[in-house]
């Protein structure tokens, strides 16, 4: 029996140092990636780099061959059998039917390089930032299916969360301290305009963007990279099984922004709780801990849910990195002062991809979050985080000596 949970999961259920129940599952994000198309641009790269330059393979010249003039002996004249048949008979002129030729089959090159080889080339075009995804996206050309480099839902915070998970802090570790809530800062301003400025290269709309046309998209072979939830792995797996998804995945934890920002995603946990009123706690606590644990390897194959628990042997390996994202994540707050702070950061999301100023929009919520968890109005310092060139100031070597004779002469 499992009684060791993922670290993120005993937050979950704490409040002010009380465990309040017991973790059952979790969500969050990670990166799915079409491994099929990876693999034929791992292909390419290897090509590249073995590739010889042929050496060009030197023309004789040319000489004449002189023509020979045919002796009346050489001169072959018609056999006795020729010369007996008529020349309008039709044995002169029948053509055989000539044998019908089948096109053969062209042999498929095999592939020279082993699958280590493709491998560990893949593991360099895995993307360390969203960055490394813009890069591919400008150095190969996708397939003809490919409609998109990377789409995700930009109107869902579940998948857009990641983009400011690093750069603020709501209640800290656990979500219920009050005095830790850090949302207008410098890097979050800087995390919020790099994600607008993402819509310049990926070109999502939100009006028709949704996580079920995403994953539609995704298993068409329409993307190769979008940010999904662990739901996801079920669903590629049972649309292969009906021939219906004919590519290979992979998924990795999510991406940094660039060599400056860092990503965090969210994170829900469902747990089971037990009312201390009862008459059976102790019954209670024994079934809860036999939910939450017993059957903790079979419960995505039986729920679609991810158990919460530390030690479990998944059914597919892909859930193991939504396990280490899921540690690694921003749980939901449980101050009751900003329970909107989903639905107002949503809306922020939304209308920043749009195009509205992304400092401002920040400041705003920050300040709407102050006033419900303090009850009194506070307007926040402007954060200036524009990039000024500073200009260098270039002296003339004569007014310089002639300062300075000014100054000796003054003292």
């Amino acid at each position: 029996m499992c009684l060791i949970y993922i670290g993120q999961a005993r937050n979950s259920v704490t409040y002010k140092d009380m465990l309040l129940g017991y973790p059952l599952c979790f969500e969050t994000s990670a990166l799915i990636y079409n491994e099929t198309y990876l693999r034929d641009m791992a292909i390419k790269v290897l090509d590249e780099e073995n590739y010889v330059e042929p050496t060009p393979t030197p023309t004789p010249s040319a000489t004449p061959t002189p023509t020979a003039t045919p002796t009346p002996s050489a001169i072959a004249s018609p056999s006795a059998s020729e010369s007996a048949t008529p020349s309008g008979s039709p044995s002169a002129t029948q053509t055989p039917t000539p044998t019908p030729t089948q096109t053969p089959t062209p042999t498929p090159t095999p592939c020279p390089y082993s699958d280590d080889e493709i491998a560990q080339k893949i593991a360099t075009l895995l993307p360390a930032t969203i960055t490394d995804i813009k890069n591919l996206g400008d150095n190969f050309d996708a397939p003809e299916a490919v409609e998109s480099f990377m789409k995700w839902d930009v109107t869902d915070v579940f998948y857009n969360y990641f983009f400011l998970g690093d750069a603020i802090c709501v209640g800290g570790d656990a979500g219920y301290e009050l005095d830790k809530v850090d949302i207008y800062n410098l890097n979050a301003i800087n995390s919020l305009e790099a994600y607008q400025e993402l819509n310049q290269f990926f070109f999502i709309e939100t009006e028709n963007s949704s996580y079920s046309q995403v994953v539609a998209d995704f298993i068409e072979g329409k993307l190769i990279f979008t940010i999904a939830t662990s739901d996801i792995v079920g669903t590629l797996e049972n649309a292969r099984a009906a021939g219906e998804f004919e590519y290979d995945y992979g998924v990795i934890m999510i991406p940094e922004m660039n060599e400056e920002l860092d990503t965090r995603s969210m994170s829900v946990t469902n747990c089971v709780a037990i009312n201390p009123f009862g008459r059976h706690e102790e019954v209670a606590n024994d079934f809860a801990r036999f939910m939450t644990t017993e059957f903790a390897d079979t419960l995505y194959a039986k729920s679609g849910k991810v158990s919460a628990c530390s030690n479990v042997i998944y059914d597919y390996p892909a859930l193991d990195v939504f396990a280490m994202e899921y540690d690694y994540s921003a749980p939901l707050p449980k101050m009751l002062e900003t329970s909107n702070f989903w639905v107002e950061l949503e809306a922020v999301f939304a209308k920043v991809w749009d195009g509205e100023d992304a400092n401002s929009m920040l400041k705003t919520l920050a300040e709407q979050m102050i006033y419900q968890i303090k009850g009194e109005r506070e307007e926040l310092p402007y954060i200036d985080n524009s990039k000024e060139t500073e200009e260098e100031e270039y002296y003339d070597e004569e007014q310089m000596i002639k300062e300075a004779q000014e100054g000796s002469t003054d003292n």
